[in-house]
Parts: structure tokens; sequence; C-alpha cells
């Protein structure tokens, strides 16, 4: 008897499990390698969301959120993508110039690819949020200053990233926003603002840390006369070496080091005429913040203390005594105990490949040795009677 099916068409029950097996598997390698990351999608300023894109550099679509550097682009950290983002698109130029004064403030939101969506792939992916801007048209060179980090806090026990993914935001700016301020001695003129997000989940391993980088092109405007320079200044790439200690880290170890954000020191307004950038005045202060001398920062409750000198307070940059220094003789973290996601990520794929391949061979054992199963007893019967 035929149903009708050509004989050269007819496929084997062997040939449908075995093509139901590697979709099996295929489904699972591609669930277990999907990376959810992240890409600045829009500013705010004023208050006030722009539009989708508006005055940020354009992103490759094959690639929009994807990290410059990782550990299968390992020599991303030194290549010119680390300036604005992937080129050739980066090197485009914005649809248009956002015009914000000096001492004003300017969100940047991130999204994993929509707005409202996970903005990156937490909890794993955490790490710092920083900016730099440049006066530059193209970002080459020793021109980049930061004015803007945001790292670990001890305290809480949260990292940037894990705000920036929460339904608040960065200090509640919203979900997805950190904000930076625009030093406000900025001289006027035409500025790139380069906001990076650094995912440390597998900095454990050499080239492990994911740098996540986009540009917008600002006019600033305003009275001031500042340039930063010497120490501020910092190129891309060259501005973070595979060895820093914010670009090596282990954050599964324990007890956990103290996390020193990859860079420069932060420019702040009056820094460039003070003692920032190596010069020997100091800054003091019972509640003083932000301060950058190049000699001794001290406050009771000083936070962001970046003098070149001794400093007491928290979140110190130099000779650091007191909470949550950022201590520059740090050594770099060595591995702890436990699985990290990625060893975790492959140990669940193993299990869940395993299981997959017994229960496939369980049915095919089943599908073809019932039928010899039936005759051996047919037969068995036969013979007793």
């Amino acid at each position: 008897e035929t149903s009708g099916r050509p004989t050269g068409s007819r496929i084997s029950p062997t040939m449908v499990s075995s093509k139901a097996l590697l979709c099996i598997i295929f489904t699972v390698f591609a669930a277990s390698s999907v990376h959810a990351h992240t890409y600045l999608n829009n500013l705010i300023v004023g208050g006030t969301p722009l539009a989708r894109q508006d005055g940020i550099r354009p992103h490759p679509q094959n690639a929009y959120d994807s990290p410059i550097a990782s550990l299968s682009n390992p020599t991303g950290l030194t290549s010119q993508d680390m300036t604005c983002g992937f080129l050739p698109a980066a090197a485009n130029a914005a649809n248009k110039k956002i015009t914000v004064a000096a001492g004003s403030s300017v969100g940047l939101q991130w999204w994993h690819a929509s707005p409202g969506d996970d903005v990156i792939d937490a909890p794993s992916h955490k790490g710092p949020c920083i900016a730099y801007m440049a006066r530059s048209d193209n970002g080459q060179g020793n021109v980049w200053f930061k004015i803007y980090e945001k790292g670990y806090d001890a305290a809480t026990g949260l990292w940037c990233v894990d705000q920036l993914a929460s339904q608040t935001g960065v200090d509640g700016k919203g979900k997805g926003v950190f904000a930076v301020t625009i030093p406000s001695d900025l001289a006027p003129g035409n500025y790139l603002l380069r906001g990076e997000i650094i995912a440390l989940h597998e900095a454990d391993r050499p080239n492990g840390a994911q740098p996540y980088v986009s540009c917008a092109e600002l006019t600033v405007t305003g009275s001031g006369t500042a340039s930063p320079s010497g120490a501020y200044l910092t190129s891309f790439p060259g501005g973070y070496s595979a060895t820093d200690p914010g670009i090596r880290y282990n954050m599964y170890a324990s007890p956990k080091p103290a996390y020193i954000v990859p860079g420069p020191r932060i420019y702040t307004a009056g820094a460039a005429s003070g003692g920032g950038g190596g010069g020997a005045a100091a800054n003091t202060g019972t509640t003083g913040t932000d301060n950058n001398g190049g000699g001794a920062a001290t406050g009771t409750t000083a936070t962001n203390n970046n003098g070149g000198g001794s400093n007491t307070g928290t979140n110190n940059n130099g000779s650091n005594t007191g909470n949550s220094n950022l201590v520059a003789d740090s050594t770099s973290p060595s591995g702890g105990a436990g699985l990290t996601p990625g060893g975790a990520a492959a140990l669940a794929v193993f299990v869940t490949l395993a299981f997959v391949a017994l229960v496939v061979g369980a049915f095919l054992f089943i599908k073809h040795k019932k039928p010899l199963l039936f005759a051996a007893m047919k037969m068995k019967v036969q013979t007793a009677v």
C-alpha cells in the first residue's frame, strides 16, 4: 500500500529525528551566545528628551549595540573604534549639533534596542559609566578630558550600570540615564561628548572588559575661557591599556578589590586655573566635593577628591585614607573562587545539550527497537504454544 508520495521523497524517521536534534542543538547554542548590549539612544537637554539619535554620531546597523572590545575582539581596546564607536559609521557627522550652555546638565540615555527595554544585560553586566569631552571635530589625539565617572559604591554594593538599568536610573535621572554637567568655565565652541559604559563581567580574564562607546556633537555657549590641558587630557585609542586596574578587574573576588575607574582625573570648573592638571595647589573643605588639586585634597566628608597628594574622605584618587578609596597602587585582581558567568554559561550549555541528547537518544531507541521487541515477544509466544 502506498500513500501517493513519490518513493524518492520518502523521509525516514532517523532523518527527521536527526534534523530535529540539529535544530534543537542550534537553538540552544544560539540562545547561549546572545548578548544583550547597549548604545547611546538619545540626549536629554534642559530636562527634555531629544528625538532618538538627534545629535549622536551614527551606529552601524550590524553592530550598533556591540562592545568595542571583548574576549572575541581582543584588539578592540587599541582600535580607532574607541574614539566614538564603530567605524566607518561613527566617523560621520551627527544629524545636528545640540546647543547647550556651559554649566548645564546633559542626560545620556542608553537602551539595549529600543526605549523602555532592559538597557543592558543586567544583572550580569556591571561596571562604570564615564563621560569625556573634546574640543575637536574628529576626536583624534590627546584632546579628551573626563567630566564624569561613576564606578562602584561600596556602601550600597551597586555599580553605575546597576543603577542605570533600574527604573530610576543613575541618581534618579530616569531609567537608562546618567547625567553629566558641562563645566561652567569651558570656552564656547563645538565639542564632542563621548559617553561610555564598561561591562566588567568577563574582565577577570585578559581582554575581557567590554567598552560601549558613543559620541554626541555639542555647541557649548557661555563666557568661559577654560581649555583643559596637561594631565587632564588623554586620547582614544590610547587612554586605556589591557592591564589598567579599571580594565582588568575581578568583580567576583572576595573581598572585592577597590575599583579604580580608568582614565585621567575628572576636570571640573576652575581646575584649569587651579591646582588641577598636576599643579601643587591643595583643595580643602569639610564638605568639599570634586576636588582636583595637584596637591593634597582633604575634608572630613570630602567626596571625589582627585589630588595628587594625600587625600582623606571618600572616592579619592591619590594616596588615600578613608572609605572606598581609589588607591593608585592597588594590585591587579586575582582570580576568585567559584564560577564566573562565562563558566556558568558554558556549564549550563553542556548540561542542556547532554539532556537533549539523552532525550533524543531514548526516543530513537524506542522508535527503532520497539518493533523488534514486539516481534521477539510474538515468536516466544508461538514457540510456547
